[in-house]
């Protein structure tokens, strides 16, 4: 077995232990966040049929998830702080470790797919200067890096404000 081959396994095992960790059964007794596939796509926004839409490595999916099992974090334990936005993100990071073919198809992509490692990267570089700023507790970076990220979407709110009143 290759290096390549060796490395991939290891990251497909990974996922798939960190998946099992956060999303067993044992962990939550509850039914599942999202609503099944066959009523989400009745109200699906996509023009693009399902089985032409491009894979995608959910890499912030994978990493939390990645960090709620490296961290030992149950996040439904802190469903009674839920707001809306957080328990749409725990649907969908459920719903992509609990659908083994959505899985191995992020996975996947994430591995191999050049058309995406681009954002891929420059989410890996941002978070890692994130984290190096909380690690380092340098709130004058923090401060800054604040600003800009803040600045980066302060520019594109007009635009995003005037493509949503034109739907």
């Amino acid at each position: 077995m290759s290096i390549n081959e060796n490395l991939t396994l290891y990251i497909y095992i990974n996922f798939y232990k960190a998946g099992e960790q956060v999303f067993s059964e044992r962990n939550h007794q509850h039914r599942h966040i999202l609503l099944e596939d066959e009523i989400l796509d009745k109200f699906s926004l996509s023009i693009i049929p399902k089985d032409q839409r491009k894979p995608n490595s959910h890499l912030s999916l994978l990493a939390m998830v990645d960090c709620w099992h490296k961290l030992n974090i149950n996040p439904y334990d802190h469903m009674i702080c839920e707001t809306p936005i957080f328990r749409l993100l725990l649907g969908i990071a459920e719903y992509l470790f609990r659908n083994d073919d959505f899985l191995d198809e992020a996975i996947e992509a994430a591995l191999t797919d050049i058309d995406i490692r681009a954002d891929d990267l420059e989410y890996c570089l941002s978070a890692t200067i994130w984290e190096n700023i909380i690690h380092y507790k340098d709130m004058e970076h923090y401060n800054l890096q604040f600003e800009d990220v803040s600045g980066f979407f302060k520019e594109r709110l007009d635009e995003a404000i005037h493509i949503n009143s034109i739907k």
